[in-house]
């Protein structure tokens, strides 16, 4: 499944960490280094697998747990309207 994210977010690195503000919806999200690192591979038009399989490189988690985290961060960017679904 392909992301996009949302062009009316404000987006402010901090650290290793990402501050996303929705002036319209007046609602911010705070996204860790994981959370960060899901949002951006999810933008680039890859797929759960794939990011679960590159985070498992990149954190030395199993695969399970990786895609059980894609998965969970994927789910709460997309109720937050950080992401959408591309169609």
């Amino acid at each position: 499944m392909a992301y996009k994210l949302n062009p009316a977010l404000i987006i402010q690195p901090v650290q290793d960490q990402l501050i996303l503000l929705d002036s319209k919806r007046e609602k911010y999200l705070q996204l860790n280094a994981t959370g960060a690192c899901v949002m951006r591979l999810l933008c680039e038009h890859q797929d759960h697998v794939a990011v679960a399989t590159r985070m498992t490189e990149l954190y030395r988690i199993d695969y399970p747990t990786a895609l059980h985290d894609v998965q969970r961060i994927a789910t709460v960017l997309l109720a937050e309207h950080v992401l959408f679904k591309n169609t």
